[in-house]
């Protein structure tokens, strides 16, 4: 199995943290703007995860070709 490119590794880390410091900032300060970056959040990562997983996806179909 190939691995993922490092970048793609950091930016779901980096993303990862974010939404724990946007949860401890909604959870100390729930106001409009940590709520909005929460979700921001968690946006981001879910598109880190459908990349990831396409990425893996395409790498897959190539070795089996």
């Amino acid at each position: 199995m190939t691995q993922l490119p490092l970048s793609l590794v950091a930016a779901r880390t980096a993303l990862e943290r974010a939404v724990v410091e946007a949860r401890l900032a909604y959870d100390y300060s729930p106001g409009s703007y940590t709520y909005s970056c929460l979700h921001a959040c968690r946006d981001a990562e879910q598109a880190v995860a459908v990349l990831r997983a396409a990425l893996l996806e395409q790498q897959l179909a190539e070795e089996g070709t």
